[in-house]
């Protein structure tokens, strides 16, 4: 067979094809949904969650939404977005999903997704939400195992900055929505095999870590039964203006992430004119801030931001809006961070310092601590750390400890003192009485008391008076303190002198 004349044009034009479909395909991959979540080179690792659009297709409010989001994620520049529910309201469901998911798909930020009350009123079943967001690009979420109640129940992990290991993971709750029965309450709960399903993720992930707990938050909708403790609680930060709005049914999720001890915090969303975050027994619970102007709610719209910190049971978090960030809040120990307001008590010179902590023993029926003041002394002496060491009895005495604490650097710390019920107890710190124990109780358990202080690298004297008033129960006593670097129930006697 006779070579065509013109063969040098065949091959190039084959190349030129392959070329072209080459580049067509690295393109392609480029613009690819992305499969994994990653701490960056300086370990840090930044969710926005977005909660409550509530977009309403065709509305004058959609192009404030918009804007304002858009402004935040260009802001923030987060790793990753959380949809935390209800985030499209509108008849043509397809059409207000595309719009509010586009945030995250124009800026190539992954993005996850669980299912609010509200999603699956109107043209698109809940079951088949997360499947039509599977089509997207850069969305990492799925329905979850098929034998789990509700829609939307699956783990992500965040990888390693400098290693192919996990370092965190992220867990996602469908909260459901309405009961079939009204006599269980107006909203539906988190049932017990979403939580026999998180107690099997949660410890099959930490075998898989050798042993080891990665720390964990976990996102859901509807505010789980506990949130209304910790909002009735003095220790919140941020705005509350609803009681949460929360399933009357427990099913037990807060008890297991207590027990499996990986979760730092839950992050919810469904009260719009709630925005706070509070610790409950060690684990933070917090509302997102509403982000759509067709939500109810007189609250500035805008996001909550949560960073991580590769290898640290730690996160900060703040809410963002169009007047800027508030609301900062570091876990777990927010209360030692300084606020604008914070004064540092000033260090005193302490000349040829010696460590121990000098008292003051004695003995007598004492109805208040202050009454010490007034009794004989029976004896003095130093011991090395503040403890019931002088004691010659176990009930009706009372010592008196003047020490001197070596704080290592300018911070907040937190300076704390436990009894029994029976005792009462004074603290005073560079002269100035800060815990006022001074009265007897009759729960029959130990009294903790704490004060945060801003306070000055240097020593700082510390007088403690403590009485035992009672009944024959055994005394107890200490004093501890917790800073960013330490925390001692017990302060070490390398911090003591006098």
């Amino acid at each position: 067979m006779m070579k065509p004349k013109n063969c040098w044009i065949h091959r190039l034009c084959i190349f030129l094809l392959i070329t072209c479909f080459s580049c067509r395909q690295s393109e392609t991959r480029s613009e690819a949904p992305a499969n994994e979540l990653k701490f960056n080179q300086n370990g840090k690792f930044k969710i926005v969650q977005l909660t409550d659009i509530h977009w309403i297709n065709g509305t004058e409010n959609c192009d404030k939404t918009q804007k304002t989001l858009g402004r935040i994620l260009d802001q923030e520049k987060p790793d990753m977005i959380v949809f935390t529910g209800d985030i499209a309201t509108s008849k043509d469901q397809k059409q207000a999903f595309d719009a509010v998911v586009d945030l995250a798909i124009s800026r190539k930020i992954p993005w996850a997704y669980v299912n609010g009350n509200h999603d699956g009123e109107y043209s698109v079943e809940r079951k088949y939400i997360i499947p039509y967001f599977q089509q997207k690009p850069y969305f990492l979420g799925s329905n979850g195992p098929e034998n789990v109640y509700g829609y939307g129940n699956y783990v992500l992990s965040i990888k390693s900055a400098k290693e192919n290991k996990n370092a965190a993971n992220l867990y996602f709750f469908d909260s459901n929505a309405y009961p079939n029965d009204s006599t269980y309450g107006y909203y539906d709960w988190i049932h017990f095999s979403q939580v026999q399903w998180y107690r099997e993720q949660s410890k099959k992930l930490k075998q898989e870590n050798k042993g080891q707990l990665l720390p964990a938050l976990a996102f859901f909708h509807i505010p789980i039964p506990e949130y209304i403790e910790v909002f009735n609680s003095n220790n919140t930060v941020g705005l509350k203006d609803e009681v949460p709005f929360s399933p009357i049914i427990n099913a037990g999720l807060y008890n297991s992430l207590i027990e499996m001890q990986d979760v730092m915090g839950t992050f919810c969303g469904h009260n719009h004119e709630n925005s706070s975050i509070g610790v409950l027994r060690g684990i933070a619970l917090a509302f997102g801030e509403v982000s759509g102007y067709d939500a109810y709610g007189n609250y500035d719209r805008g996001a909550r931001v949560i960073e991580l910190s590769e290898g640290e049971r730690k996160f900060v978090t703040w809410i963002t809006t169009d007047s800027g960030k508030h609301f900062l809040y570091h876990y777990p120990k927010n209360n030692l961070y300084p606020t604008n307001s914070t004064v540092y008590i000033p260090s005193v010179v302490l000349r040829s310092p010696e460590q121990g902590v000098s008292y003051k023993y004695f003995e007598g029926t004492f109805d208040s601590a202050k009454d010490l003041l007034k009794t004989t002394v029976k004896k003095t002496g130093v011991i090395n750390t503040i403890s019931l060491e002088p004691a010659e009895k176990h009930e009706h005495f009372g010592c008196e400890y003047n020490t001197y604490i070596d704080i290592p650097g300018k911070g907040m710390y937190e300076l704390s003192t436990a009894t029994d019920d029976n005792d009462c107890l004074l603290l005073y710190v560079d002269d100035k009485e800060v815990i006022n124990d001074n009265r007897t109780r009759r729960n029959h358990r130990p009294h903790i008391r704490s004060i945060t202080l801003g306070m000055e690298k240097g020593f700082h004297k510390i007088k403690i008076l403590y009485a035992n008033t009672a009944n024959g129960r055994p005394p107890s006593l200490r004093f501890g303190i917790i800073g960013l670097e330490m925390n001692y129930d017990n302060v070490p006697e390398s911090m003591l002198f006098h």
